[in-house]
């Protein structure tokens, strides 16, 4: 439609998935409540980096280990990105 003719330059993302692991426990229920997060890059990553992971201390008793996992690309419009980059601050800025 007319946002397309608009805004015809594509921008080829690569999506990767955020896969967390929990390790000990916390008497804290929300602690272990899990959700899903992606994340979007301009470029791929290398397999090094794909095969790494963090160790988030997440309680006293309780570490998540996070790693990214590759589920696909996709283009997107620069209309689109600039709604996700506005999507991005207003979460960030209820989350911080």
């Amino acid at each position: 439609g007319k946002e397309v003719c608009e805004s015809s330059k594509l921008f080829h993302l690569y999506m990767y998935n955020v896969r967390c692991v929990d390790f000990g426990s916390s008497k804290d229920p929300f602690l272990s409540e899990v959700s899903e997060f992606a994340i979007l890059f301009g470029n791929e990553l290398d397999a090094e980096v794909l095969s790494m992971s963090m160790d988030l201390y997440v309680a006293r008793a309780m570490i998540t280990k996070a790693s990214l996992a590759f589920k696909g690309s996709l283009d997107i419009t620069e209309n689109q990105l600039s709604s996700l980059k506005k999507f991005h601050v207003r979460l960030m800025s209820i989350v911080l």
